[in-house]
């Protein structure tokens, strides 16, 4: 490998690192949050969310007791019919969507949906995607995985016979989950290590019931929450504990003034040492080690607060995506939506003066004006002024567009997922979608409205190697990195000649 090669590599790392360090140094939301609702009036067609994500391609799924929906945006696609309670993203652009006593994936390529009988299910079981990409079922029975070979799942070896469910995934791989000895009844936290061993503990003492001898998990709400990378947290109604998982230890907390914890649908712990907890008319936020807590209460004349909730209806999840918003199911009123890290002070503006949500890349241009990529179809690339004026939008018409380069006024595809910049001031986009031969990479040259496209063209082996480019990168040669699933290429600007990447060449 070329220094080149080595130089890129170093420049994707510090970039991640530094996204991961602006997340952390983000400032929490003040209490006089702006909440932006999404129900009927908005275009929701289904009020009675249980569950939100997002994949692999940005865009936002809702689950609800009539199905679940694919949403852009702007308008609402649905995907399963009549179910689909909860949702569970992979890395590969698909949906694995629980139903009652059985799975489906949605494969985003073939749009459709494969349903999966589950041994021993329990409705609406809990799935989740582990950090491997390994796919888990929580059951009467124990763990089922799924056997990408025999195309079904199976239960693993290794584990106890008894019940499971509350099934969660760090982000260090380790698989936790509540379970039920079959023989005994005892309860139990059951982990499933990195090398696949099981283990399973006791449950705490819970010591904060001053004079009680009692288990951590004899309360009337209870739930396991991932604490970062590196624990688990439980949460009960007297307050929370908290523990890395190679600890023994735990640390007991509450709220001041031996305050118990609110009846709740759901509770989540933020990687700011934060858990939100959804319920009746109100969304809490408690810091995990001060006990110190925000109430963001639903107000009847203030239509940017949080949105009525009048049921205590456990299994409504919430979610964070990508961009730090907290999308919060208020129960047959629709979803409410929380920037966690920002207030609309220092947003930036469209024309008709409302924030520019949903952005998917930006960059500052050596003169100091700047560019910022949404998914807002037809003209989501805007293009600002150091002063913060719009000097022009960009955008597609089409989803689709030809293979191999053209010239056209429009980009190569609505979402820019990645834009760059080479040393004559051109602007690179990269673009891409949920379906083959959608995306590619449009060229922005300064002084001129027309705009040169690169996409993969099957019969060219001199055309670009993938047509969604989630990255790009412009190295000290000045040529142009594109990375894609099918692999890497570079475009030297002078000659606009694709070059596709072979180890074997550097």
């Amino acid at each position: 490998m070329t220094n080149q090669m080595k130089n890129i590599e170093k420049l994707v790392y510090a970039q991640t690192l530094l996204c991961c360090f602006l997340f952390v140094q983000l400032k929490a939301q003040p209490q006089n949050a702006t909440f932006r609702n999404l129900a009927s009036a908005q275009g929701l067609p289904v009020t009675s969310v249980t569950d939100i994500d997002q994949d692999a391609f940005g865009f936002i799924w809702i689950a609800s007791w009539n199905g679940a929906y694919r949403y852009d945006g702007r308008s609402f696609k649905k995907i399963s019919k009549n179910d689909g309670r909860y949702l569970n993203a992979d890395k590969k652009g698909g949906m694995w969507i629980t139903f009652d006593s059985s799975v489906g994936y949605y494969d985003a390529y073939a749009d459709s949906i494969r349903e999966y009988r589950i041994p021993n299910a329990d409705r609406y079981g809990d799935l989740r995607v582990d950090n491997a990409g390994e796919v888990w079922v929580a059951t009467l029975e124990g763990l089922l995985r799924f056997d990408q070979q025999k195309n079904l799942f199976v239960r693993d070896d290794r584990q106890r016979s008894g019940q499971t469910n509350r099934l969660l995934a760090s982000a260090a791989g380790v698989l936790v989950f509540h379970f039920i000895d079959k023989s005994n009844q005892q309860r139990f936290i059951g982990k499933r290590n990195l090398k696949g061993n099981y283990e399973y503990e006791l449950y705490p003492k819970d010591l904060n019931r001053e004079g009680k001898d009692d288990y951590f998990k004899n309360a009337h709400q209870f739930f396991i929450l991932p604490k970062d990378s590196t624990g688990m947290i439980l949460v009960n109604d007297f307050g929370w504990a908290y523990k890395s998982f190679d600890k023994t230890n735990w640390t007991f907390k509450r709220l001041p003034k031996n305050e118990m914890i609110p009846a709740s649908s759901d509770i989540k712990a933020d990687p700011l040492g934060n858990l939100w907890l959804n319920h009746i008319d109100t969304l809490t936020k408690i810091n995990i080690v001060s006990g110190n807590k925000i109430a963001y209460v639903h107000d009847a004349t203030n239509p940017k607060s949080i949105l009525p909730f009048r049921s205590q209806l456990f299994g409504c999840e919430m979610f964070f995506d990508k961009q730090g918003i907290l999308w919060i199911p208020r129960f047959t009123h629709g979803i409410s939506r929380l920037n966690l890290f920002e207030n609309d002070f220092g947003l930036l503006l469209d024309e008709s003066g409302s924030p520019i949500i949903d952005v998917l890349s930006t960059h500052e241009s050596s003169d100091g004006s700047f560019w910022i990529g949404s998914r807002i179809p037809n003209n989501g690339l805007i293009h600002f002024s150091a002063d913060r004026k719009i000097i022009k939008r960009y955008g597609a018409k089409s989803f689709e567009s030809p293979p191999g380069k053209t010239i056209s006024k429009d980009l190569s595809h609505p979402f820019p997922w990645a834009l760059a910049e080479s040393r004559d001031g051109s602007i690179w986009v990269g673009g891409g979608h949920p379906g083959p031969q959608m995306g590619g990479v449009s060229r922005i040259r300064p002084g001129t409205d027309l705009i040169t496209r690169f996409k993969n063209d099957p019969n060219d082996v001199t055309s670009i190697i993938g047509d969604w480019n989630s990255l790009i990168r412009v190295d000290g040669s000045d040529r142009v990195w594109l990375f894609s699933r099918q692999g890497m290429c570079f475009i030297d600007p002078a000659t606009e000649k694709v070059t596709r990447w072979k180890k074997e060449q550097f």
